[in-house]
């Protein structure tokens, strides 16, 4: 294959693992939500509350998780912060899972989300717990999870707010596709460690769908 080709599918696959890492994904969807004005109590579009869930979504699902993380890797606890070794995973999965519970109780109880939203809220966090502690034994894909979570969640609430669309369908399963891609093209899981963790994740967040 010509070098320069390479290098741009290199490159393309490793952007894509980037943006679409599993910490960005929760704060992805409820600006998503934001966007259709379906995020605030009673359907009502209020700037400011909009500005707050999604600020302490990302504070709770990337920058405490991430943070924690660098300490880590300060620590020489981990080696990379891409955690690509195995069993350097365990406690940064554990200090995510902690932060997304908090992030939890933030939706449900600060945020007065509906059911639904608070079960997948909760669908995510235990998608995460799953991801540990299946990788005490076996390297599932966590991106993989992460957008199999990230795609069922925004199907369920677009649903639920009668906004579910064949475009909405085909970009999700773009998107999700292309992580898929990327995660092989790089070799960092098998094609059997990124099935498993995209149906986890996508069957754990379609659940939300019974508190509809």
């Amino acid at each position: 294959m010509n070098t320069n080709v390479e290098k741009y599918l290199y490159l393309t696959a490793k952007t894509a693992s980037i943006i679409f890492h599993p910490l960005m994904l929760a704060t992805y969807g409820f600006a998503l939500l934001a966007a259709i004005g379906k995020l605030a109590p009673d359907n009502m579009l209020v700037g400011p509350y909009n500005a707050i869930a999604i600020a302490g979504t990302a504070i709770f699902t990337l920058f405490i998780p991430l943070s924690l993380i660098l300490i880590l890797k300060r620590q020489k606890r981990i080696s990379s912060i891409e955690l690509y070794v195995q069993r350097e995973r365990r406690m940064p999965y554990i200090y995510t899972s902690a932060s997304f519970a908090v992030w939890c109780y933030y939706v449900a109880v600060t945020l007065s989300q509906p059911p639904y939203i608070i079960a997948i809220s909760v669908a995510t966090t235990v998608a995460i717990l799953c991801v540990a502690a299946i990788n005490s034994r076996w390297k599932i894909s966590a991106h993989a999870t992460g957008i199999g979570t990230f795609t069922g969640a925004v199907m369920v609430a677009a649903a639920a707010n009668g906004v579910l669309s064949n475009w909405l369908i085909c970009t999700l399963f773009a998107i999700t596709m292309l992580v898929i891609w990327a995660r092989l093209y790089l070799r960092a899981h098998t094609a059997a460690q990124v099935i498993a963790g995209l149906l986890l994740g996508f069957s754990l967040s379609m659940a939300a769908i019974f508190f509809v």
